[in-house]
């Protein structure tokens, strides 16, 4: 449900005043990632599929007979473009990539010009448009993080409620009625998307993510959670480093989200956003980052106290060389940290163990162990909460307390919507 909601957010997001969504619909072969792209039609008022994307495609320097641009670029204006299988683009060699990415990076800033030497200029003003792909997990080792992030992500399916059998059985016993139920599908579906757009309030009442408000907080937090864990480090051939690596700035991500946020109050049929639409923020942030990045940041905020290369590989299940080179990656990143510990011994070389940056602690504290609900609530929920904690078996010391933060804390308003999940 989180990860359809993405998608229609995706479309609906171009009638929104604002920067483009560009979204990876991520899921294994066979899982279902073509017909949720089929759903939105293959070229309507909305939507725009492909089953290929290329630089030439969508900026052309030729004209046809009667002297018309062919360029693809100015058709998508306020559409949604869907691209089946985004695997190709991936598998491309690497200057027909930095082509399309370099159309690409321009298209999502709204303008691109560009002079042929048949002396033909192509320029395109108000060009903002929103983009599905579909991609197997081989995205993940797709770094574009150096040249400016545009995507965000979101996987189909979580790998530990994904039941298999049952997804072979259904696909099996409708195999005979694809075509039908895609035409059901479909019309459910636009049916949804153009209910949205025909009826999307002006600017003025709009549901918005309200200025000093705890959930701009918490957006805020998840940008800067997902900035650290999608940086990437770019490497020579010799495994040496280009240059010293950084993360991106959070504040494209924070606009990304706040915008998602926006477009899934209007689905939801919601005023004000909730811990559900803070549920599928909060999924699409985490899906967004490295996934082994998150990973180890996981395994080590279960270890505060710190843990050794060799309890990585043990924890992970992955070869020593690969727990070896990330551990480098997110040192460079400043993403962990290294510390030294007596061995025990007398004598020999003091025990290494990895900890987890104070502030990825933090922010991970803040976003991802908790929901939304428990701090929109009023204080007496928190004291509670405080209270069992110290009665637990864990130590006060150990509890972590939520960044304070200078707000009123709001009851959020829930409004029952049954449109979407009819659909």
């Amino acid at each position: 449900e989180h990860a359809i909601a993405a998608c229609v957010a995706t479309v609906i997001s171009t009638y929104i005043p604002g920067e483009p969504i560009w979204l990876f619909f991520v899921g294994l072969p066979s899982s279902g990632k073509t017909t949720i792209i089929e759903s939105f039609g293959s070229s309507n008022m909305y939507c725009e599929a492909q089953s290929e994307l290329h630089s030439t495609m969508l900026v052309s320097g030729a004209k046809s007979a009667d002297g018309r641009d062919v360029s693809f670029l100015p058709t998508l204006k306020q559409r949604t473009l869907l691209i089946k299988d985004y695997t190709t683009v991936v598998s491309m060699d690497h200057k027909s990539q930095e082509k399309l990415y370099a159309i690409l990076r321009d298209a999502f800033d709204g303008t691109y010009k560009k002079q042929y030497g048949n002396g033909e200029i192509r320029c395109f003003t108000g060009i903002k448009f929103g983009m599905i792909a579909g991609v197997t997990k081989v995205i993940h080792g797709d770094s574009r993080s150096s040249l400016g992030e545009r995507f965000l992500k979101i996987e189909y399916h979580e790998e530990d409620e994904f039941d298999e059998h049952t997804h072979a059985l259904a696909a099996m016993r409708s195999s005979s009625r694809k075509a039908e139920r895609t035409e059901i599908l479909q019309r459910s579906m636009l049916g949804f998307v153009d209910h949205l757009i025909s009826n999307m309030p002006d600017e003025e009442s709009r549901p918005k993510v309200a200025e000093e408000s705890e959930f701009e907080g918490r957006v805020i937090q998840l940008a800067l959670l997902v900035s650290y864990l999608r940086a990437q480090v770019d490497r020579r051939g010799d495994d040496s480093l280009l240059y010293r690596p950084g993360k991106e700035i959070a504040s494209r991500l924070s606009v990304q989200f706040k915008k998602v946020s926006e477009c899934l109050m209007l689905i939801f049929g919601l005023t004000e956003p909730n811990e559900l639409i803070y549920n599928v923020l909060r999924k699409l942030a985490i899906d967004s980052c490295i996934p082994f990045n998150v990973e180890f940041a996981r395994i080590l905020h279960n270890h505060p106290e710190g843990i050794s290369r060799n309890e990585l590989e043990f924890e992970l299940q992955i070869p020593s060389t690969n727990v070896h080179r990330i551990c480098n990656d997110l040192l460079q990143l400043g993403i962990i940290r290294v510390r030294a510990e007596s061995n025990g011994k007398k004598s020999g070389r003091p025990k290494h163990v990895y900890v987890l940056n104070p502030v990825i602690a933090s922010l991970w504290d803040a976003t991802v162990e908790s929901d939304f609900n428990v701090r929109v609530q009023s204080e007496a929920p928190v004291v509670r909460r405080r209270k069992q904690n110290e009665s637990s078996s864990v130590s006060s010391d150990q509890s972590v307390e939520l960044p304070e933060r200078n707000q009123t804390r709001r009851r959020v308003k829930r409004t029952p919507n049954r449109t979407f999940n009819e659909t």
